[in-house]
């Protein structure tokens, strides 16, 4: 679609279910049947709001922007007067944005291209269609792979194979993001076009959170997605995160919620009633289809009481009973959490032994001291690995070349070589940390470092211990004398 001062968003068509001359709404199984209570298996039924031919077959689509929104495109909509300032961030997904300031933009734009591009807009029956946040549904739908992909994939955590995830999202660690925000449309799409679904930055949906999708009390606004500090082997297609529309500045005032993690990307969709037509159309196929998938309308587990088909067996709610008590004995997030709310290490790890199943709590923007020393641990953990395989390796260079087995000593200098680039992202990544950490007040950092210090002797960790008080040293150096470079050449090898 075009946007102000010749740019573009490139949206990819979302196909839900063939034409069949009904309704043409597909049912579909969201959430995971092992998650935790809040990603619970629910079965529902989604649509498309535009027909599209292809390959010879109508289908009932919708649309999605293919990257997440970047800086540029936003400021081109809602801050014409940045453009070209900064252009080191135009490739960015635009990031500590309230929802409010995402629908501000849409809407923005909606009106921008209705003024200037208006034959560009699709259009269903008389209706023009219009831009907004996904739904959940949407998203995770999307993110899944929709219509292009088996049933068995469809349902699978993630789309790709496990082993190539680095080459599709980008993740916490040196293996991915080093722990830093990465450019829109570096990695490989998933299998309908979209990139970086799954990582990157956390994403803004419509939908407003509900414990059971569509059951219990409306609280925030559900965030679908990992993002660029997360693990590995957390990244998954049905997480989901209930996010708050204000909260409370350090000065008492009421302010809008925004998180350096968290952006968002926009779908096409067209009202469902454009015309007494296609009313007509829907209230005619409405009672057979009311009738054959009675259930979809219920958001209850799939195998709860009352369902329409026992998704889950005796295993899997072992299974999903073991996973629980796996995610309490080795979640550390809610621990941190709780801390911060009763300030008393020793009472939050009671409350952290019975409230452990909501592990996934974003931390607050105002302290993020304990996640930037968990980041900077792990870095220097990984640059100490790379230190010693550069050692080894460079002793193995030394004697090929020394026995003039040229071709074998070739290889290794291009393993040094690689090795050094991965030792240098490390230090940068880990340099950029210290500078993040270095922002929170020092009661704060202090603080995180008890409470690390303290899960690491939890869990027996004794190998990072004594790289907290690297750490310690290097921040406080750092908030003294504002010289990233003295960190710099200490930790450079």
């Amino acid at each position: 679609m075009p946007m102000p001062n010749n740019g573009e968003m490139v949206f990819v068509p979302v196909c839900v279910n063939k034409d069949s001359g009904s309704l043409g709404w597909k049912k579909i199984e969201l959430g995971d049947s092992s998650g935790d209570f809040k990603e619970q298996q629910v079965s529902t039924a989604l649509g498309g709001s535009f027909p599209l031919m292809q390959n010879g077959v109508k289908y009932w689509c919708f649309y999605m922007g293919k990257y997440e929104v970047t800086t540029r495109e936003y400021n081109s909509i809602v801050n014409p007067h940045l453009l070209g300032k900064d252009r080191s961030k135009d490739l960015y997904p635009i990031t500590n944005i309230s929802w409010n300031d995402a629908l501000n933009f849409s809407d923005k734009y909606n009106q921008w291209l209705f003024a200037n591009a208006k034959d560009k807009i699709p259009k269903y029956d008389k209706s023009y269609g219009f831009l907004r946040l996904p739904t959940e549904e949407e998203w995770e739908f999307a993110a899944r792979g929709a219509s292009s992909v088996t049933a068995d994939k469809f349902r699978a955590k993630i789309p790709y194979p496990y082993d190539k995830l680095h080459e599709y999202e980008w993740f916490g660690g040196p293996e991915s993001s080093h722990y830093k925000l990465q450019k829109v449309g570096k990695l490989k799409p998933n299998p309908i076009g979209l990139h970086d679904m799954l990582g990157n930055v956390s994403e803004m949906t419509m939908s407003l959170f509900k414990v059971g999708y569509n059951e219990g009390p409306t609280g925030g606004f559900v965030v679908k997605g990992n993002n660029y500090t997360t693990a590995k082997n957390r990244l998954r297609s049905s997480y989901r995160s209930e996010q708050p529309f204000y909260r409370q500045h350090s000065s008492g005032m009421l302010m809008p919620h925004t998180q350096k993690t968290l952006g968002f990307r926009l779908v096409i969709s067209a009202i469902l009633f454009p015309s007494r037509k296609a009313q007509k159309k829907i209230s005619s196929s409405w009672s057979k289809y009311s009738s054959d998938n009675s259930s979809i309308t219920s958001s209850k587990a799939i195998g709860d009481t009352g369902s329409v088909k026992k998704g889950i067996t005796h295993t899997d709610t072992v299974d999903s009973r073991k996973r629980h008590k796996e995610s309490i004995e080795i979640s550390d997030d809610l621990f941190f959490y709780l801390t911060r709310l009763t300030k008393d290490v020793d009472r939050a790890y009671r409350y952290d032994k019975a409230y452990r199943s909501i592990s996934d709590i974003i931390y607050p923007n105002r302290n993020q001291s304990y996640i930037w020393i968990k980041i900077a641990s792990k870095l220097i953990v990984s640059m100490e690995r790379l230190k010693k395989k550069y050692i080894s390796t460079k002793l193995l260079e030394d004697i090929t070349y020394n026995s003039y087995r040229m071709r074998t000593a070739k290889r290794n200098r291009e393993t040094l070589a690689t090795i050094k680039r991965d030792m240098d992202s490390a230090l940068a990544s880990y340099l950029f940390t210290i500078r993040e950490l270095s922002k929170n007040s020092i009661i704060s950092i202090k603080k995180g470092l008890v409470i690390y210090r303290f899960f690491l002797k939890r869990h027996r960790n004794s190998r990072e211990l004594p790289i907290l008080d690297i750490i310690k040293e290097d921040i406080f150096q750092f908030k003294k004398d504002k010289n990233i470079d003295i960190i710099k050449s200490k930790r450079a090898f």
